[in-house]
């Protein structure tokens, strides 16, 4: 359709493929996803318009302003230069590795050049306009262009040497420098004070200090710092709402009482024990604790805006905080310490926690009826999914799990890690199954 992976040698070749196709005046933005010219000469459009070997009207030309080419294995966007009213471009996974024609394109507003192998990033200077840009997981080594209209900026996955240009870009809003080699950021905090959004993954971070001079911030991630340590800056941040402090050295979590716009909080793989300070975050909807060392969940007994909790291999016992927090959806527990699931199974939404991992204590007592008919409720919804619906052990307890599929239940029981089906309880499984089946009716 039009160019689609058309070869032209010479302009010769692109006029009588135009002379013949006379498609390309009729041509709008839905179309463009087809139209594309790979391992042409350079400037081969230009010398055609030049020679007048083919011509484009001024109207076709404005009404183009999105150039929607990702994913095409692009070598060359010489075809773009003429193209000056765009607004948006994307050519994100491609193979680009020059950018020059960009530099006429003065309008643009919106810029996704993401995966392609660029390492000269000059031609940019020239887009004073330019407010989003995406040089992520390119070539680049340095980013020192001026563009100070920038709100949203991604330059994560480039070792970068050099990162002076970030310092004239005073409007910025939302930052990703993760695994830029940012282990001392460099720049004057001054020209960053609108950031609202900073990613700074896997960085080698060890000293967060700059990060007081952003007040704004409403999300901030240092996952994969696994030197960071100190965290006291962050009581300065207290509009934050997304934090995620995974994978660090962080075993102090007290500068976090002062955040308590906090929504969403990771705290995995961290050797934390204590987490009285989140007492203090009555909005907080979401909560991961993934593989630490927490005991107790009572400073988490009044946030009553908690949806989801995570807090798998840990080393809690008593889930009687949880209690009373109605607005739970979400439970992973898998491998703790829990004896006693009675103070939340008779929770309101207990039927819709159906994808995470629960636990029952048969250590002291077989499985009774009643337990089974706790399963059934946890089945009895979303039965048409083909998943498993796991019910999983806490290190020595027997489970059982089910598979849901065509409304079948296949189940095994699992006791000390090993699978088995156990005889004594047939009679058991049999009341579950017949429980369960009637639900997917």
């Amino acid at each position: 359709m039009f160019l689609l992976h058309q070869k032209f040698s010479n302009v010769h070749e692109l006029k009588n493929f135009f002379d013949e196709s006379q498609k390309l005046e009729i041509i709008n933005s839905q179309q463009m996803k087809a139209l594309l010219v790979i391992n042409t000469p350079p400037n081969i459009f230009e010398e055609a318009i030049q020679r007048n070997l083919l011509s484009f009207s001024q109207e076709f030309i404005d009404r183009i302003n999105y150039f929607p080419f990702e994913r095409q294995n692009i070598e060359h966007i010489y075809l773009i230069s003429f193209l000056t009213n765009l607004t948006e471009l994307n050519i994100q996974f491609n193979k680009v590795s020059d950018i020059s024609a960009i530099s006429r394109l003065k309008n643009l507003r919106i810029l996704d050049l993401s995966r392609n192998s660029i390492t000269d990033i000059s031609a940019l200077q020239s887009l004073q306009d330019l407010m989003t840009l995406d040089l992520s997981f390119t070539r680049i080594s340095s980013f020192t262009v001026a563009l100070p209209n920038l709100v949203d900026l991604n330059i994560c996955g480039n070792t970068l040497d050099n990162k002076s240009g970030l310092e004239h870009s005073q409007n910025l809003q939302n930052l990703d420098l993760s695994q830029t080699n940012s282990k001392y950021l460099k720049f004057t905090t001054p020209q960053l004070l609108n950031l609202r959004k900073l990613m700074l993954q896997a960085n080698d971070i060890q000293e967060i200090t700059y990060i007081s001079k952003y007040q704004l911030l409403q999300n901030l991630d240092l996952n994969y710092n696994y030197t960071l340590q100190n965290i006291e800056p962050l009581k300065y941040c207290t509009q934050l709402i997304k934090l995620d402090l995974s994978n660090t050295n962080v075993t102090n979590i007290k500068p976090l009482q002062f955040l308590k716009n906090l929504q969403y909080l990771r705290l995995c793989y961290i050797k934390i024990q204590d987490i009285w300070p989140l007492q203090f975050m009555k909005y907080l909807k979401r909560l991961e604790m993934l593989k630490t060392q927490v005991i107790d969940l009572h400073p988490l007994q009044h946030l009553y805006k908690l949806e989801t909790i995570d807090i798998q291999y840990a080393n809690v016992i008593d889930v009687s905080p949880l209690q009373n927090l109605n607005q739970l959806k979400n439970i992973f527990m898998f491998r703790n310490k829990i004896q006693n699931w009675e103070p939340i199974k008779h929770h309101k939404y207990f039927p819709e926690l159906i994808d995470g991992e629960y636990q029952f204590d048969s250590s002291q007592k077989e499985p009774t009826a009643d337990d089974l008919t706790f399963y059934n409720k946890i089945l009895k919804v979303h039965s048409s999914h083909q998943q498993m619906r796991k019910i999983m052990n806490n290190n020595k307890i027997s489970t059982f799990r089910a598979y849901v599929t065509q409304k079948k239940i296949y189940y095994y029981v699992m006791l000390n890690n090993q699978t088995m089906l156990m005889n004594k309880e047939v009679d058991l499984l049999m009341q579950f199954i017949q429980n369960s089946t009637s639900y997917l009716d």
